[in-house]
Parts: C-alpha cells; sequence; structure tokens
C-alpha cells in the first residue's frame, strides 16, 4: 500500500465565486481525512485568478478544526515574503492547537509576479533564503534560544523543503531534511534533484536516513478515455499560463482543442504528463508503483484539478479504494 496525500490549490473555475473555492477546499480535506489520505496540503498563491489560497497557515488553522486525524500542512509557506520569527509563532501555536496534526513546508517561490513581491515587501536576495531557512528552523527547534517563539511547545511540525530544483534538494540533504519534489509546476530537473538529495544526504536530529515525497498531478475515472477528457482542463490551463501568460481561471469547456496542439503546447504537455498518473485506478496505481520504484520516493502528494468538485472527489476514491486493496 502506498502512502498517498493531497495538495490542494483551492483551484478557480470559471464561472466560480472564490469562497466556492474555499470551500470546496475544506471539503475535500473532511473527504480526505475520511478515505485514508495520509497528509493534507495546501499552497501560497498571490494575485492569480486561478487559485485562491494565499494564506495556508490560515487556511490549515480551518482545516485542522474540521477534521480529526489527517496532517494538515503548508505546501508551502513562501519564505522570502516574511520573518522567520513570526513563521515560528504561527506554527507553534498551530502545532500546540493540533499536536503531532502539523506540517510545516517551506518553499523559495514567489508565488506571484514582481509587483507582488514589492507589495509584501520580499527579500528577493536568493543567497539570503537558505539562511532564513535555517533561522526558522532555529525559532522552532532549538531549545536553548533564549528569545523563543511562542508558545514554544513540545509538539514540533514536521519540516519539510520543498522545491523542484538540484538547489533545494543539496540544501535538505546537507541539513538531514525532509524533501519534497513539485514535479506538477516542474519535473525538468526532478531525476537530478532526487540524485543529489540521496548524494548529499547527511543524518541529522530530523533524520537518520532520507526521506522524500513525490508531488504530482493524478487524475482518475472510471473510464481511462474519460479520465484524459478531465485532464484538459489542467493542460489547457498549462498552455494559457506558461506559453502565452494568461492570468485566467481554469476553463469550463475545453472543446476547442485548438489552443494545445501547437508544437510548444504539445512538448510542454508531454513533459506535464510524463510524471502524472491519468487513467483508471489501476492505471494510476500501477504508475505511482512504477515512480516509486524508479525513483525511491517514499510518499506521494497528489494535485487533482477539474471543473467540477464530484469529478475531483471521484478521482480521489477511486484511488483510495485501489490503493487499499494493497492491504
Amino acid at each position: 500500500m502506498l502512502n498517498l496525500s493531497i495538495l490542494d490549490q483551492s483551484p478557480i473555475s470559471e464561472g466560480m465565486e472564490i469562497k466556492t473555492a474555499l470551500d470546496n477546499t475544506i471539503e475535500l480535506a473532511k473527504f480526505a481525512d475520511e478515505n485514508g489520505y495520509n497528509r493534507f496540503w495546501v499552497s501560497e498563491h498571490h494575485g492569480t485568478k486561478a487559485f485562491a489560497s494565499a494564506s495556508p497557515e490560515i487556511l490549515i488553522s480551518t482545516l485542522a478544526a474540521k477534521t480529526k486525524n489527517i496532517r494538515l500542512g503548508t505546501a508551502g509557506i513562501l519564505l522570502a515574503h516574511y520573518a522567520p520569527f513570526k513563521i515560528a509563532e504561527q506554527i507553534n501555536l498551530l502545532s500546540t492547537i493540533y499536536p503531532n496534526r502539523i506540517d510545516l513546508g517551506i518553499g523559495r517561490a514567489l508565488g506571484g509576479d514582481s509587483k507582488i513581491a514589492k507589495l509584501l515587501h520580499s527579500d528577493l536576495n536568493s543567497s539570503n533564503l537558505f539562511e532564513k531557512y535555517d533561522e526558522l528552523i532555529k525559532y522552532i527547534f532549538d531549545n536553548d534560544l533564549n528569545t523563543k517563539a511562542i508558545p514554544y511547545t513540545e509538539y514540533k511540525p514536521e519540516f519539510w523543503v520543498l522545491g523542484s530544483s538540484p538547489t533545494s534538494a543539496k540544501y535538505a540533504a546537507e541539513r538531514g531534511l525532509r524533501y519534497s519534489f513539485a514535479s506538477f509546476i516542474n519535473a525538468e530537473h526532478l531525476m537530478q534533484a532526487l540524485q543529489t538529495y540521496h548524494q548529499y544526504f547527511t543524518p541529522s536530529k530530523f533524520l537518520d536516513k532520507p526521506y522524500t515525497n513525490l508531488s504530482l498531478f493524478a487524475l482518475c475515472a472510471d473510464e481511462e478515455k474519460e479520465a484524459n477528457k478531465l485532464a484538459k482542463v489542467a493542460e489547457n490551463w498549462l498552455v494559457n499560463s506558461f506559453l502565452f501568460k494568461k492570468d485566467m481561471p481554469f476553463p469550463k469547456n475545453v472543446e476547442d482543442s485548438s489552443i494545445t496542439e501547437s508544437m510548444q503546447a504539445q512538448f510542454l504537455i508531454n513533459i506535464f504528463r510524463e510524471y502524472a498518473a491519468i487513467g483508471t485506478s489501476e492505471q494510476v496505481l500501477a504508475k505511482l508503483k512504477e515512480l516509486k520504484n524508479k525513483l525511491m520516493v517514499d510518499e506521494f502528494t497528489l494535485v487533482t484539478i477539474t471543473h467540477d468538485q464530484k469529478d475531483k472527489l471521484k478521482s480521489y476514491k477511486l484511488i483510495s479504494e485501489e490503493n487499499k486493496k494493497g492491504l
């Protein structure tokens, strides 16, 4: 049986109210808690028409109150925008209220454009960011500090380094930290990043051996044809966003396939699909098992985006039921 989790970005579909997108995330977290998923992570995005979650640390407090057992986490808090001490206070508070249920995932991306970075007074010096990682870890896990981030608690979050490059992988490895690679964002450096992580891993008080998570797009339906049809929503948005730089919600109607027929679009979609799991429940689980053996990953975090929430819930349900067959 595979260790499966969910990452939800509170995607906004064409014609959808923003509150509905957030209500969908709450509904999905409750569903995940009841259907055998290990973690439920939420993301940070700014100034976009596609995603409603800008403050994962606030959102997971709501999700934790509405669930019972599942771990809740940030995937991630974007460290360029914030003071490490303040993040430590926020996560300590959550860890105290919800003991042994909080994951703290930290990323280096901006989650928005340069205008957003300016409005957030962001630190754009990339060389400073890993120093901020070290500072944050110190505030949460160092018992000997004179000035502690309150409430200082015995309950610690699981700390995850999030990334899609060998640079983030090397940092996580040298500090002996858990590492999660976001292949659904950019899988170009996946093999190199995981190789780097295993090569440079140094045992620490956090881990005695490497521990990795692969975040990937997954979509399941009763028939392969239906799964591929549903996946066109994400593919259409991907092409419009990455190739044509359009800021748009996820489309409702993708009957016009011309947007994805160009050579550039097909190249992007092929990269997207190489490390995605799309098809029937048997096909999705087979792809995940193949990737686990090939990449030596310990966990998978699934990202599923459909126009209709019912299709998303059904996808996760089918995957969970198929996975339980391995018990």
